[in-house]
């Protein structure tokens, strides 16, 4: 499964509707095809016979076209109706290649999130429960990867929405350039991006998260100006703590949120105790 989408080639913004009405009715060219045929049939019939007695004297030289003249005209009826039907079936050829291909740009509109290129939220609930039942032994275990910029509030309210797209892109080039192959990424919306980590031991997936805090400690270049961000990063794993695809999201986000209460560039492993202040509340 790859996990790297490539944000410079976006698919979900190539995307153009085509409507079903579109898909005109074949019903005219094949009434059309039929009319050809029966006037030119028609036209044999009624013209072939005085057009060969007043162009042809040699009663040898008639009587071997009436002989053939049958084979003629099976040859030029094919060659017209040929004629007619090719550029009918060219036509409706492209138009279900159109149809093809705007599906296929369809799809990524509802895959993958139109600013970054990434996987969508709705891409993310398909595949979770994949990458949970997922069981190899060379990745026992799972884990999510809930990832929050620091300061994307500021970087919109002060630079305006325009860069502050620009941010969320370069932020996720960021993230992708340190992804491993089997490492899948989501932009679910907002600045939050989802990462779904396979690993042998819980450690690695320390690591990886370290790895993903440390990128940030270099500036970013958007637009022509250095930008100096941070993220902070939620933690769930499964099995052991989360019983589904529901709860593997929920827990990395509290996780996420206990995180930031903290500050900025945190890195925060979701544990029952963080169930508690919400039990309270509830």
């Amino acid at each position: 499964m790859g996990s790297k989408s490539d944000i410079r080639d976006n698919p979900a913004q190539k995307a153009k509707f085509i409507m079903i009405n579109d898909r005109k009715s074949v019903l005219w060219p094949a009434i059309r095809i039929g009319i050809v045929y029966l006037v030119f049939g028609l036209s044999w019939i009624v013209f072939s016979d005085k057009a060969m007695n007043r162009l042809v004297t040699n009663m040898d030289l008639r009587h071997a076209i009436e002989i053939w003249k049958g084979f003629i005209f099976v040859g030029i009826s094919a060659a017209v109706i040929f004629a007619l039907v090719a550029g009918v079936l060219k036509r409706l050829s492209d138009r279900d290649q159109i149809i093809v291909e705007n599906r296929d740009e369809l799809r990524a509109m509802a895959y993958y999130d139109s600013l970054t290129g990434l996987n969508n939220r709705r891409k993310l609930y398909e595949r979770l429960p994949l990458f949970m039942a997922d069981d190899r032994q060379s990745t026992p275990v799972k884990a999510l990867l809930y990832v929050n910029i620091d300061n994307s509030k500021l970087v919109n309210d002060t630079m305006g929405h325009s860069f502050g797209d620009s941010f969320i892109r370069v932020v996720a080039a960021r993230i992708c350039d340190v992804l491993e192959p089997e490492e899948e990424i989501f932009r679910p919306g907002g600045d939050e991006f989802i990462v779904l980590v396979p690993a042998r031991q819980a450690q690695d997936v320390k690591a990886r998260a370290e790895t993903l805090v440390r990128v940030f400690t270099t500036p970013l270049s958007v637009d022509g100006m250095t930008i100096h961000t941070s993220i902070s990063v939620g933690v769930a794993y499964y099995p052991g703590q989360a019983g589904g695809p529901g709860e593997l999201l929920k827990c990395p986000d509290i996780a996420l949120f206990n995180a930031k209460k903290g500050g900025k560039t945190r890195i925060s492993f979701f544990t029952i105790a963080m169930l508690a202040p919400i039990n309270a509340r509830m």
